[in-house]
């Protein structure tokens, strides 16, 4: 049937390292769990019902849409002007080999900053910060007109703040696009950001004749970034989504206020556990997928599952999910 012993004990670890207690009914759910799970995915193969997703997906619900539209365009902004500063750092004064490895130094030293602040005050919040620092000090190089050392100094920092940027989005961007589509989104956003840097000999070009062209083009979309980041949710201690479903739900009633928030979301106390507020994701296999009844029903009873009810419209068995303890009982 499976190594539900051997993943009971690795589980065990895993919960007295985070200072959870697991409970002894937690395997003999998750056997159960899996007994439903397997036998929808036979019945869906069977059926020749399997889903295939594709990009338009993202786009069909209207918070979905719009979470879509800002990574896209974030994605975009952040890519542009990250490499844009990269080829800047040839038209500084000085040295240009010196001016160069300082900035590949910024890249790396960018790592180990987000190591800390993803943590401290999650994705969005270091996101936005970084890239609106980032922004501010690309347009204060524009206009003001500094020495030599001073703009260096500044730059340095501005590619430190864009390049920590850049070291959050993926994982942001990981976090915030379901499971079933996670690879599509993934994809579409790299390539999309990647037409942003194309333009950027042109804009060098024209830096010849206005010095100060390519750093406040730079600048305006890094904070032009920052402020459409913030209308995506935190996704730090967020469940994973799975679904459609569970994507479009995401996100859907958050508030103004919750925009401006630095840190992770609010949580609150139930059973002496913290959880986070807002509905929690379905299952990956209990989502809100047509199945025929019947086979259904048959296939549960040869797996020796008794449940109570079905809905009309899915496999969802009454009182399961997939974060939350079972009601139905083995016979």
């Amino acid at each position: 049937m499976g190594r539900y012993e051997e993943v009971g004990r690795m589980f065990e670890v895993i919960a007295q390292a985070n200072g959870r207690e697991l409970t002894p009914e937690y395997i003999i759910n998750m056997k159960r769990r899996f007994r439903i799970e397997k036998s929808m995915l036979e019945e869906r193969k069977r059926s020749g019902t399997a889903t295939r997703y594709s990009v338009w997906d993202m786009f069909r619900g209207s918070n979905m849409c719009k979470k879509t539209t800002a990574i896209i365009f974030i994605w975009f902004t952040s890519t542009t002007a990250s490499v844009g500063l990269s080829l800047y750092s040839f038209e500084l004064e000085g040295d240009l080999y010196l001016n160069f490895f300082v900035s590949a130094g910024a890249e790396v030293a960018a790592a180990a900053v987000v190591v800390v602040a993803v943590g401290w005050c999650g994705r969005r919040c270091s996101f936005c910060l970084s890239s609106a620092l980032g922004g501010a000090l690309t347009l204060s190089i524009a206009i003001i007109q500094a020495g030599s050392t001073s703009r260096l100094s500044m730059f340095v920092v501005a590619k430190l703040s864009i390049s920590s940027s850049s070291v959050v989005l993926p994982l942001w961007t990981s976090e915030l696009l379901p499971l079933v589509v996670r690879s599509i989104g993934m994809r579409m956003t790299d390539l999309i950001g990647l037409m942003g840097p194309i333009a950027l000999p042109f804009l060098f070009n024209q830096g010849r004749k206005s010095p100060g062209v390519p750093l406040l083009t730079l600048g305006s979309l890094q904070i032009a970034g920052a402020l459409v980041a913030l209308l995506l949710p935190e996704t730090i201690h967020q469940k994973t989504l799975h679904t459609l479903q569970d994507g479009e739900e995401f996100g859907k009633h958050s508030t103004w206020k919750d925009c401006f928030r630095i840190g992770p979301p609010r949580q609150e106390a139930k059973n002496g556990i913290l959880k986070n507020r807002g509905p929690q994701p379905q299952s990956p296999i209990l989502s809100g997928e047509k199945f025929s009844i019947c086979p259904l029903e048959r296939r549960i009873n040869n797996a020796k599952i008794k449940v109570s009810r079905f809905t009309p419209l899915s496999p969802i068995v009454k009182g399961y999910a997939l974060y939350n303890e079972p009601t139905y009982s083995a016979i």
